[in-house]
């Protein structure tokens, strides 16, 4: 029997739900590359470089400028001394007067930091409910404890003063914890199980530089979100008093929390319908306001919890509270900047950053990734005081990719993006906001850039990395689940879904893959796994599709059992014999190797046991190497002439080069291991001051570049591991 499903759960997928099979790959990024806050933050005014031990350097460079990411919070401490700011891998608390950082640490997986009511201290948790308190004058931590069992929230937040632990659990449970005791103050079911519905469609991509699996999946459970999208957890409101909490479920069930009383209340009407279109957010303990995302006519001031109309705005679209009720931060509809909106007069009485900014006590801070921290006074001319920040630890890059040369780079994180050569670190061009890259030669860069921010419409352009000049090649529109596309070696990936057709034990959704050509987007080639009704004897599942933004190939998995992987078996002998020897089961898994550019097919290999082509994290190929990821650390290599597997590391961020036979990988503390292809073993490693981000090899496989978490970027001659590996194999 066939399901058509008519209604998308579009709001399900915009909110990052559907990113469960790379929670664990996010993990570990996160343990290995990032530095844990709770076990491993530190006060300190520049970062802690260890030793390292290189050799064979060819050049070593600071990128300049460097990247800064997006901010995650930017507040005035309540009495207005301190001004906290935090973006995606880094917390800074600095001193109003003067203008000085106080304590800086890494937290990459922090949720918006709190201070405390007396401004004394900061509050800083994560979704695993850990939380931690940090004494601003002593500039250390003085305590540190585990809320409930310490799971992972679905989505999670602190108070305003950081008293309270608000943690939605992924069954629509929510408990809330006071902090300084752990007591659980409140816990109760706020919406139905997830499950009673018709499968959601949900993403198995995140976009990142490396290897992922591309395309969606259906599944009746709500996953855990990314990191990035559950830090705002803009879904969960407290009021000032810590009184109340608001929570709007991901079905968009609105909930009230009377704390002191520790029970459920209805919420108004019209702050019900409020929070429907865009979560309402507190102005003080009797009042909320909203502003409506299209219609100004709609946003208001409402009484909290009668829900009265008090004032209408006649603004809409982007916007934030402040530290003063009386202003609020709003992005105008194509505006540079945001305005300071005064609610008593409804008029613009300042500008700020569209980035992120506050108002206490007549003073405005704001940030931008290119200009910095700006501090100024309403309604004075004197000069605005202006500070720049040492970034912090990268976070997780969305773009990363080197020329075939090494000579260039292009890289950017949420919130900021260029292209810089790799010999000097200097920057050939800045591109915000890009979301995919690739060099057609050491002399062209193709960018994807969004039109604006949040819009799915970009622009690919032709960089000419001698001048810097610039043409606008195409443009591209993505539509969630319809079609989309990510860059991935010398094409552009596409999946095109036309019909929403599964079977009750599907689990994923078919599309028409594609290959379009970067300098003028029409298609190469493509191939229909619509998802049609299954043959007797198989399953006629669409594969999960693997790309790779570095190499020249594409990775298709299938079920072993299904009708596509027995065609893509016979275009390999090994393959298929070893599948005509086996007890096939549905968890074996056929990759199939296809060449991006024509869409031919260069391979295969069967490979048994695990939990089928969707419990990998990574594939991707080159020569007679087929690489396979798990958990975003568990790697394998597998010759495709031979079906042998000669490789299992335990690391991250793998590269390949066939050309040379070596593979290299991450381990924490900064090591970059090189084991030989054929026979496994270990021929070099290289320890770096910090932790490595990204790495890639020249075309040739003679040298290798490696970016640090601290954006210097290195690249080494390898040759000494290369001959070694060639020497032992002749």
């Amino acid at each position: 029997m066939q399901i058509l499903i008519l209604k998308l759960k579009r709001e399900i997928l915009s909110s990052g739900m559907g990113r469960c099979l790379l929670v664990s790959l996010l993990a570990a990024i996160t343990c290995i590359l990032g530095e844990s806050f709770r076990n491993q933050a530190r006060a300190q005014d520049s970062p802690t470089r260890r030793q390292g031990s290189l050799h064979g350097v060819i050049s070593k460079a600071q990128l300049s400028p460097a990247l800064h990411s997006r901010l995650r919070a930017l507040r005035f401490s309540p009495d207005g001394s301190h001004i906290l700011l935090q973006d995606e891998s880094t917390v800074y608390v600095l001193n109003r007067s003067p203008l000085a950082i106080q304590i800086w640490f890494p937290a990459r997986i922090a949720l918006p930091v709190r201070f405390s009511a007396d401004s004394s201290a900061i509050v800083v948790a994560s979704r695993d409910m850990h939380v931690q308190r940090w004494n601003i004058a002593e500039r250390k931590m003085v305590d540190a404890r585990t809320l409930g069992a310490g799971k992972d929230c679905f989505a999670a937040a602190l108070s305003p003063q950081g008293d309270f632990y608000a943690c939605l659990g992924t069954q629509f449970d929510l408990r809330v914890f006071r902090v300084s005791s752990g007591e659980e103050i409140f816990a109760g079911q706020i919406g139905d199980t997830p499950g009673s519905e018709l499968p959601a469609i949900l993403p198995f991509h995140l976009g990142l530089p490396h290897s992922e699996p591309f395309g969606y999946f259906l599944s009746s459970t709500i996953p855990l979100p990314a990191v990035e999208q559950v830090a705002a957890a803009s879904n969960i409101q407290f009021s000032p008093d810590e009184k109340y909490l608001l929570m709007s479920t991901p079905r968009r069930t609105v909930i009230g929390i009377d704390l002191q009383e520790r029970r459920k209340f209805s919420v108004a009407g019209s702050i019900r319908h409020a929070s429907e279109q865009q979560m309402v957010e507190f102005l003080g303990p009797d009042r909320v306001v909203f502003v409506a995302p299209g219609k100004a006519d709609d946003s208001a001031i409402l009484s909290f919890p009668g829900g009265q109309t008090l004032g209408k705005l006649g603004i809409a679209g982007p916007s934030w509270t402040t530290g003063d009720p009386r202003y609020l931060l709003h992005i105008e509809r194509g505006s540079k900047d945001a305005e300071v909106f005064d609610l008593q007069t409804n008029k613009s009485v300042a500008r700020a950053s569209k980035d992120g900014g506050d108002v206490l006590a007549g003073e405005v801070v704001s940030y931008a990734a290119d200009s910095g921290l700006v501090l100024s006074r309403l309604g004075n001319d004197r000069p605005d005081i202006r500070a720049r920040l040492q970034p912090g630890p990268l976070p997780f890059l969305k773009t990363a990719i080197a020329s075939p040369q090494l000579d260039a780079l292009a890289i950017s994180v949420n919130g900021d993006g260029g292209v810089f050569r790799v010999s000097n670190g200097t920057e050939i061009a800045a591109v915000s906001g890009l979301h995919g890259a690739w060099f057609g030669s050491d002399r062209q860069c193709y960018l994807r850039v969004p039109d604006a921010p949040g819009l799915e419409t970009s622009t690919v352009e032709s960089l000419d990395l001698a001048t810097a000049a610039t043409d606008s090649s195409w443009p591209r529109e993505d539509v969630i689940v319809k079609n989309e596309s990510v860059f991935s070696g010398p094409v552009m990936l596409s999946e095109l879904t036309q019909a929403f057709y599964f079977t009750f034990d599907a689990t994923r959704v078919g599309y028409e893959l594609r290959a379009l050509d970067l300098n003028t987007g029409r298609t190469l080639w493509s191939r229909d796994y619509g998802g049609h009704p299954p043959r007797t004897g198989y399953q006629d599942e669409p594969p999960v599709t693997f790309t790779d933004p570095q190499g020249e190939r594409v990775v298709l998995g299938w079920s072993a059992n299904s009708d596509e992987a027995h065609k893509a078996a016979k275009f390999s002998s090994v393959t298929k014999l070893a599948m005509k020897n086996a007890k096939i089961a549905p968890r074996d898994t056929v990759f199939e190797v296809r060449d991006a550019r024509t869409g031919n097919t260069l391979g295969a290999a069967f490979v048994p046991g695990g939990a089928g082509p969707q419990s990998y994290t990574g594939a991707f190929s080159a020569g007679d190497w087929l690489i396979l990821v798990k958990d975003g650390v568990r790697i394998t290599a597998v010759s495709l002439s031979s079906g042998t597997e000669t490789l299992h590391a335990t690391a991250l961020i793998p590269a390949l080069s066939s050309e040379s036979g070596l593979l290299s990988a991450v381990e924490d503390g900064g090591r970059l291991l090189f084991y030989d292809l054929k026979t496994g073993e270990r021929r070099d490693n290289y320890t770096f001051p910090e932790n490595v981000a990204y790495t890639r090899f020249s075309s040739d496989g003679k040298r290798l570049l490696a970016l640090t978490e601290y954006q210097t970027v290195y690249v080494l001659d390898v040759t000494a591991a290369t001959a070694a590996s060639q020497a032992l194999t002749q």
